[in-house]
């Protein structure tokens, strides 16, 4: 589930250079990338005797190449650079260092100028919640009645607020969180909602 979750997301955000990209997804989306790629070509040779680029090939890459470019974007932003970093991978030998810090490193925990981490999807929702409020509660899987009592009292300013509402709405496009629970969210941390 967690898989196909992430290949999901990453087809929803196709043409986003928004936000950021953790290593899982970027690493999942190519693996699908490429079992994609290469069920194409099988196809190709089966079908038409095509050895490259026949036409199942060039479907598979013309449905992956900006989805690709997009998440590589999006998973330089986690470390912390700017997207315009990308084309240090068309560089020769600097491409090499340049794909396994991108692709390797392990991103910002914290906000960045670029958004809020991304959040795990590879991780049960409960923790994904409990982490992306800001780590409120110590015990591990506390339900979003619990979140709610963490945020009960809390002062925020307004960037500690936007930011809250931000990793919300991350949440909720990631499908972490269903559409109730992110309106909940929403008006507890507007302090509309009193738990």
């Amino acid at each position: 589930m967690k898989f196909i979750n992430s290949i999901k997301y990453s087809f929803q955000n196709a043409f986003s250079l928004d936000g950021r990209a953790n290593r899982y997804e970027l690493w999942v989306f190519f693996l699908f990338c490429f079992s994609l790629a290469f069920i194409g070509v099988l196809l190709d040779v089966i079908l038409f005797g095509e050895e490259e680029f026949g036409p199942f090939y060039v479907i598979a890459l013309v449905l992956t190449i900006i989805p690709s470019i997009c998440l590589q974007v999006r998973r330089i932003h986690d470390i912390g650079f700017h997207g315009a970093a990308w084309f240090l991978l068309f560089i020769p030998f600097v491409n090499i260092v340049a794909f396994f810090m991108f692709n390797l490193k392990q991103g910002d925990k914290s906000n960045n100028k670029f958004g809020p981490p991304p959040v795990d999807l590879y991780k049960s929702n409960s923790i994904a919640l409990e982490k992306s409020i800001g780590k409120m509660s110590s015990k591990v899987g506390k339900n979003v009645t619990q979140i709610y009592k963490d945020l009960k009292g809390k002062k925020l300013n307004p960037e500690d607020i936007e930011n809250e509402l931000k990793k919300v709405e991350e949440m909720f496009k990631r499908n972490v969180i269903s559409k109730n629970e992110r309106e909940d969210l929403r008006k507890k941390i507007l302090g509309i909602l009193k738990k």
